[in-house]
Parts: structure tokens; sequence; C-alpha cells
């Protein structure tokens, strides 16, 4: 008994899939730099992964420079490692962070 297996094509396309990806990705992120940050939240949670750089408390979210115990750190410390380790300034960094949550 000769038994011939075959493949099913799938139909999930792998360059489909990337295409969609580079497309919604240039579309989110196309023009993120080129405004300012104009809802006071991208301030609120930009100014904090700043003072957590420049203090060295990476626990503690401080918002100027009071200790702030009522928004999640999680946000903050992904701009603050943006920040620090892809050498992005402030603006860039806070606006890639938010475009990407």
């Amino acid at each position: 008994m000769n038994l011939q297996i075959t493949a099913k094509k799938s139909s999930f396309s792998l360059a489909g899939f990337s295409f969609v990806v580079i497309v919604a990705a240039a579309v989110i992120f196309a023009r993120l730099g080129s405004f300012p940050l104009f809802n006071p939240d991208e301030a609120l949670y930009a100014e904090p992964a700043r003072e957590m750089l420049e203090i060295g408390d990476y626990v503690t979210t401080y918002l100027n420079y009071v200790i702030r115990f009522t928004k999640p750190p999680l946000v903050i410390w992904a701009m603050a490692f943006l920040s620090k380790f892809l050498a992005l300034a402030s603006l860039p960094c806070a606006s890639l962070v938010l475009a990407a949550a």
C-alpha cells in the first residue's frame, strides 16, 4: 500500500502577512515625530521617563520630582529603555512607545 502524503497549501502566506505588517507600520509611524506632544497624557508619561533616567531610580516613578504611585510604570520603563539604549530624544521616544502601545 503506497500512501502519498501531500502537504496542503496553507492559505496563510508569509509574504502577504509581511506586506500587511509593513504597510501598517508605515501608516502608523510615518509622521510620528512631526507633531509635538499634544495630548496631556503623553507628557505625563514622557516626563517621568526622563526623570527616571536623570535620578537613576528605576523602581519609583516621579512627576516633577515628586513620588507618584498612581500610574503603572510599564510604559514609563519602556520609554526610559528606548531613550537610554537607543539614544532617542524624548519626543520621538515618547511618540514611538505610545504609538506602539
